[in-house]
């Protein structure tokens, strides 16, 4: 081994250290913005009662800058929904509403999984 080899296998070796020394705190830093957001997102639901999953595919929605993209988007998630629903059409304003009204009264379910089965009713699966 000459000396030149010693000397690249030290310089990464200095590397690997300093940048391990650089990551943690920022990863201590991210891991309690995380518990931050989590809890924000808990306390949410909570107040709400909306589920996480609608907010965050809302959110998504209103994030796109560009109104007709939007409108596109918007329009082709309700023929999906249409479609899949067999004829059911969304009424957004009523829907927020329903949601609004549903963490009033706490948990709530749709009268459609209930039919189907995939609910009691009461927050909990069907047994199967």
């Amino acid at each position: 081994m000459t000396t030149g080899d010693n000397k690249g296998k030290i310089i990464r070796l200095d590397l690997i250290k300093k940048l391990d020394w650089d990551l943690r705190p920022l990863e201590v830093e991210r891991d309690l913005i995380n518990l931050q957001i989590r809890a924000a997102r808990q306390q949410f639901k909570a107040d709400t009662g909306i589920v996480l999953a609608n907010f965050d595919a809302a959110r998504r929605l209103a994030d796109i800058d560009d109104q007709d993209l939007q409108t596109e988007t918007m329009d082709a998630i309700m023929a999906c929904f249409n479609v899949l629903t067999e004829g059911g059409q969304v009424d957004w304003i009523e829907a927020t509403a329903d949601v609004v009204s549903a963490a009033d009264l706490g948990e709530a379910v749709s009268e459609a999984e209930v039919k189907a089965g995939k609910t009691t009713g009461k927050g909990k699966a069907a047994a199967g």
